[in-house]
């Protein structure tokens, strides 16, 4: 996993340097395997073992930096936001063994075209992920740091609600990288009617 440690310090900032954080890592289970230099602050690259799923977001390696050195964690802000509207979209789960729970919101009014701030833009290419588009970047930004995956859809090009299933065999998908593979059974898809 590749980070900032910039980003990193604002859950947690222990009184040590780059080398000391990475060493301090490495000796706490989070091998280091690289620090590199990037304008104002430092990439750190970390291998977690397959155990350390806890350590592949941000705020998973911020716990343990904070185990580790005894500092204090600074909890992300969060708070709920309440549905107002009453507009649904159907989620069926047809491989609830892959894939036991699944869970949408409907937002509207979203600008997809507005400008993904350049701190995000940042944080995200020090992270090994390019920037996108303002909605894959968000989604993207919460999985990294809380270990959140998330799909962002376009409602009004979706066909149906959303299905939860495995590939059909010969199935293809468009990446956003412009990719199509040929998808297999064995692969879990979100995929609409169509």
């Amino acid at each position: 996993m590749k980070f900032s440690e910039n980003w990193l310090r604002t859950f947690v900032n222990p009184p040590l340097a780059t080398r000391e954080l990475a060493d301090a890592l490495s000796m706490g289970g989070l091998d280091v395997e690289q620090v590199e230099a990037d304008r104002d602050d430092w990439v750190l690259t970390t291998k977690p073992t397959p155990n350390r799923g806890d350590c592949l977001s941000l705020l998973g390696v911020a716990r343990e930096v904070a185990a580790i050195t005894g500092t204090s964690l600074v909890q992300p802000e969060t708070g709920s936001v309440r549905a107002t509207g009453t507009d649904r979209l159907g989620v069926t789960l047809e491989a609830p063994q892959a894939c036991p729970r699944y869970c949408g919101r409907l937002v509207k009014g979203v600008n997809a075209a507005a400008a993904t701030p350049g701190w995000m833009e940042r944080r995200l290419s020090r992270s090994g992920i390019r920037s996108i588009s303002v909605v894959v970047d968000i989604t993207n930004y919460v999985m990294l740091e809380l270990g959140q995956p998330l799909h962002a859809f376009d409602a009004a090009k979706l066909n149906g609600g959303i299905r939860v299933r495995f590939a059909r065999a010969g199935e293809k998908l468009t990446l956003l990288n412009g990719e199509t593979p040929s998808l297999t059974p064995a692969f879990l898809v979100i995929a609409d009617d169509a």
